[in-house]
């Protein structure tokens, strides 16, 4: 029977300040490890703004340990779950156009290209999630945004007011003026 020792594993510095912004390969953590690994340097896989951690030197870590977050904002990953009523409609990607309140007057569009085949028993929903560009960096991880569906796009349509639209058990009617007479039309 074997005796295993339990390595420690002590972070041993930190290379960056907080809330800031990192380029791929910058040095982040210095960890020592009592096993024959020796000091181990992480550094960022790629450019992007580190989180702030729980964490400070001294402090012995262990297996999961979450040290912090590294976030990419350059592009934003949208999670949406529509539901399975349009899944007729889904004939490949999708426009949107997404917005927040906390940027009156700022909106956001692409393609939703990533839709989960599967829809969710409980929910009736397919996760899908839309990448939204982020070029100036407003947005942030985890805001609330509002995300429009185009299901089609009609290129020669009118558009009237919904009160002025009759409705019976089984059309709709609207009224339009011809030679200067009103007459009713069935809409289709």
């Amino acid at each position: 029977m074997k005796s295993y020792q339990k390595r420690k594993v002590i972070l041993n510095d930190i290379f960056f300040n907080e809330s800031s912004f990192v380029k791929k390969g910058d040095r982040l953590f210095s960890i020592f490890s009592t096993s024959s690994v020796g000091e181990m340097i992480l550094s960022a896989p790629f450019d992007g703004y580190v989180g702030i951690t729980d964490y400070k030197v001294g402090d012995k870590l262990k297996n999961g340990d979450l040290l912090l977050t590294l976030d990419d904002m350059s592009m934003m990953r949208a999670y949406l779950y529509l539901p399975e009523k349009i899944l007729p409609q889904i004939k490949g990607p999708m426009k949107y156009n997404a917005y927040s309140k906390l940027f009156p007057g700022k909106s956001y569009s692409g393609e939703i290209t990533n839709i989960n085949q599967r829809v969710d028993i409980d929910t009736r929903t397919l996760k899908s999630y839309a990448l939204i560009e982020n070029s100036d960096g407003s947005l942030r991880p985890g805001i609330l945004m509002n995300v429009d569906i185009i299901l089609e796009e009609i290129d020669a349509a009118i558009l009237v007011p919904e009160q002025s639209i009759l409705t019976s058990k089984d059309f709709s009617y609207v009224f339009v003026i011809e030679d200067d007479e009103a007459k009713l039309r069935k809409n289709h």
